[in-house]
This record gives C-alpha cells, sequence and structure tokens, in this order.
C-alpha cells in the first residue's frame, strides 16, 4: 500500500492545543504543573497547533510559549483574517526558529507571501494558489476505519508531494483519536 506515495510524510496531524478537557482528564497526570503539559505532550505527539489566542491574545503569550516549547516540538501557529495584516509570525519565527512549522490561516483574507522562510497552510476544504492545504479531520465516527483510510489516502493524492496539516479539534480531538488517526497515516505510508 505505501508504495504508492515516495518515502516522505505527507501528512502531518495535530491537535489543536494540547490542554482542552479532552486532554486534561484523560491525558495528563493530575498532579501534573500546568507548566509542564507542553513538555509532556511532547512526549508523545510531534507537532501541535497553537491557537490564536495562546500566542497573539495573551500578554507576553508569545515569550511563554517558547519557553515551554520543548526543541522535539514543532508547532503550528493559527492565524485569522484580522491578525494577518501586523505580519506576528516574524517576531515568532526569530523567537521560535526551526520549532516554528508553519503558519495556518483560518480564512484567505491573508495574502500568501513567504515570510521568514515559514509555510503558510489554509485551512479550507478547496486548494488555494500559493498555500500548503490544511483540514479538518472528520468526526471519528464518519463510517469508521475503512472511511477514515479513503479520506487519507485521497487527501494525499490531492496535493502530491506536498506535506497536508490535518488539524484535530472539537470532541473528537481526544488523545486517543490523535493516536489512532497517526497510526493510520504510518500504516498507509502517510506519516
Amino acid at each position: 500500500m505505501s508504495a504508492r506515495w515516495p518515502s516522505q510524510t505527507w501528512v502531518e496531524l495535530v491537535p489543536r492545543g494540547w490542554e482542552g478537557s479532552e486532554w486534561l482528564g484523560a491525558f495528563y497526570p493530575p498532579d501534573l504543573p500546568p507548566d509542564w503539559r507542553l513538555a509532556y505532550f511532547a512526549n508523545e505527539f510531534p507537532a501541535v497547533l497553537v491557537p490564536a489566542e495562546r500566542w497573539l491574545g495573551a500578554d507576553h503569550g508569545l515569550d511563554e510559549l517558547a519557553a515551554q516549547l520543548p526543541e522535539g516540538l514543532r508547532c503550528y501557529l493559527e492565524l485569522s483574517g484580522a491578525d494577518w495584516a501586523a505580519r506576528p509570525w516574524l517576531p515568532a519565527a526569530e523567537r521560535l526558529g526551526a520549532r516554528l512549522a508553519g503558519l495556518v490561516a483560518t480564512d484567505a483574507a491573508g495574502t500568501a507571501e513567504p515570510g521568514a522562510g515559514v509555510p503558510f497552510f489554509l485551512l479550507a476544504e478547496r486548494p488555494q494558489p500559493g498555500w500548503a492545504p490544511a483540514r479538518l479531520i472528520p468526526p471519528d465516527s464518519a463510517g469508521g476505519l475503512r472511511a477514515q483510510r479513503r479520506w487519507l489516502e485521497d487527501l494525499a493524492a490531492c496535493a502530491p508531494g506536498a506535506t497536508t496539516l490535518v488539524v484535530v479539534e472539537g470532541p473528537d480531538a481526544t488523545p486517543e483519536a490523535l493516536r489512532r488517526w497517526w497510526g493510520l497515516a504510518r500504516l498507509l505510508g502517510l506519516a
């Protein structure tokens, strides 16, 4: 099955955030200090989508993220169209260095102009010129394992030679669901 695609990453699966109720109750030890959660998360998962409110909305959000972000963990930073014009990724790229895997626009209000050597992803159903694809994962219950396999294969076929960012959020963004999707992507040779 994996002979259909070259041996490179085609799909990167990331949860939107690492501290939702799905994670706090089932993944982290109850006595783990909050500022250790990201390092604990990085022991099992290679990347995360950092919500805009986490790194843009709070005072010193980017500084706190940079201080907590372990060396091996890649992060994608979420941006909305309203945030795009200020080009906040320039200081983020400087502070995070190689740990910054890319920027994820939640709408196409911004333009995909190169900046600081950071890949730009657009979270949309239809590909847009100049943007790498990002998609929301379908609900976990949507057709079972065979349907999930077909969805991943179709996704890889739509963007040959490019990495597609797959964002897991909402009630399906559990550690178990993310493990299952990663396992399936690896079995298919897509991750």
